[in-house]
């Protein structure tokens, strides 16, 4: 049976986001049961486990490396993020965002084959992504503290940032397009279906269906190993990631005056929190097999 190849798999992840963007319009009540189980089921396959074989490939670059150390400072940074969280919630999610758009735009770059400009990429993906439902955001950012001014200015800004994203978009379409880029171009299409989309379904469509898949290739790839080994290496991690994120989400929801926006939040920030110390460690290795190649 031949393998599905990267571009094949954009196609269907394509397929299920436009059909999806479509559903929402006509059955939205169904759609959300749907797309949620899907995004859940691709959370546990690939989105949560691509992120907890951290201590794997640190030793592949490193034999002499202790990992009880590296799982130690990997907990106390964790710990240190939901203390931001906790105290300082707004300069975390700033640091919290300005990681997360460096991360996702050196991976997709670096395994493109693109030189420059991940940065500018990754802040393009989590502008369109979040920047059509500025409102929806605001929702769930506040029941997590963010302050009320920063989240009025958000709000403010979202004709300026809806217009830029578009510039942004065809000005993308335009280079991949130039370079013949596929998978570039199918990024592009996918992401024109976040204004389509809750943003809590749009999101998951980027981070599993091409973020956490393509990492999951690589590490298949730069480790020699197959899908169910990785499996079975990332399950004590991949159960403690869960346990850090339901356990904290639940010890807060206790409390019937938290919504399901601030739910969503802080199912985010405790997400986020795990993703810090993989965000390093991610970078490390994506360079360390760029060299070896």
């Amino acid at each position: 049976m031949t393998a599905l190849t990267p571009i094949h798999v954009s196609g269907v992840v394509l397929a299920l986001a436009v059909a999806t963007s479509i559903a929402f319009y006509a059955a939205p009540d169904i759609a959300w049961v749907v797309s949620g189980f899907l995004a859940f089921v691709g959370l546990v396959a690939v989105g949560i486990p691509h992120g907890a074989l951290d201590v794997l490939t640190h030793s592949s670059r490193n034999a002499r490396a202790n990992p009880i150390a590296f799982m130690a400072g990997y907990i106390c940074t964790i710990g240190i993020v939901l203390l931001g969280w906790w105290l300082l919630p707004t300069f975390t999610l700033a640091c919290f965002l300005l990681l997360s758009a460096w991360h996702f735009g050196q991976a997709d770059f670096e395994l493109w084959g693109i030189e420059r400009g991940g940065m500018a990429w990754g802040v393009f993906v989590l502008a369109i992504i979040l920047g059509w439902h500025l409102d929806e955001v605001a929702l769930i950012l506040s029941g997590i503290g963010i302050s009320a001014r920063v989240l009025l200015s958000m709000q403010g800004a979202s004709s300026w940032i809806e217009s830029t994203v578009i510039f942004g978009w065809i000005v993308g379409m335009g280079m991949a397009l130039h370079q013949q880029h596929k998978r570039w171009i199918m990024s592009l299409l996918l992401l024109a279906c976040a204004p389509f989309l809750p943003v809590l379904i749009a999101f998951m469509f980027f981070f599993v269906g091409q973020h956490s898949i393509a990492g999951w290739s690589h590490l298949k790839k730069g480790l020699d190993m197959s899908s169910l080994r990785l499996w079975a290496k990332a399950a004590p991690f991949h159960l403690g990631a869960w346990a850090i994120i339901v356990g904290g989400v639940y010890s807060l929801g206790v409390n019937e005056s938290y919504t399901f926006h601030a739910t969503v939040g802080w199912f985010f920030a405790f997400l986020g929190s795990i993703s810090i110390p993989h965000i390093v460690e991610s970078h490390h290795f994506i360079r360390s097999s760029k060299n070896r190649n």
